[in-house]
């Protein structure tokens, strides 16, 4: 998870925001693209495609297991940061 997290926190500020804000929304509405998608102003094939950015650079994030952690971890970094 912390190898997962650091690459994410590698992105760059802008990018790191919009990455987070993406998990965020995804997560809150219960892991629905269409509500995320609308609660962002995004399209639903804009969202998928952050989504697969965040497969790609935080590695297999939305698993069963994982989703729950990465949940988490947003949650605390939002407190801390």
């Amino acid at each position: 998870m912390r190898r997962n997290w650091g690459a994410i926190k590698a992105c760059a500020l802008r990018h790191r925001k919009q990455l987070k804000q993406t998990f965020h929304c995804y997560f809150n509405s219960q892991y629905t693209v269409k509500s995320a998608a609308e609660t962002l102003g995004r399209h639903a094939n804009a969202l998928r495609q952050r989504l697969e950015t965040l497969r790609k650079i935080a590695g297999g994030w939305d698993g069963l297991v994982k989703s729950p952690g990465f949940h988490v971890a947003l949650w605390i970094n939002a407190i801390l940061t």
